[in-house]
């Protein structure tokens, strides 16, 4: 039980970095400032959330499922989007 809420703790705390850093990235103006808040915030969030989605969907036995597509996928965008 305490793994569980760890790991959901971790998924959560992983989406508020990459919301803030996301947030941040298509706020700036200036590129560099961009490429930071993707460094340093959505990139760490985004594999925070990576990592305690397929930790707790292997917790709970369960396959590949829709829940660890959308943030691999929003990531993705979002590493897109702070590139250019």
């Amino acid at each position: 039980m305490t793994t569980w809420l760890g790991w959901r703790l971790l998924k959560f705390l992983g989406l508020a970095l990459w919301a803030g850093g996301l947030a941040t990235a298509w706020g700036a103006r200036d590129r560099v400032v961009r490429y930071r808040a993707w460094c340093r915030l959505a990139g760490p969030g985004t594999l925070a959330v990576w990592i305690a989605g397929y930790a707790l969907m292997k917790a709970t036995g369960r396959s590949f499922e829709p829940w660890i597509v959308v943030p691999l996928l929003t990531g993705a965008v979002a590493h897109g989007a702070t590139g250019r």
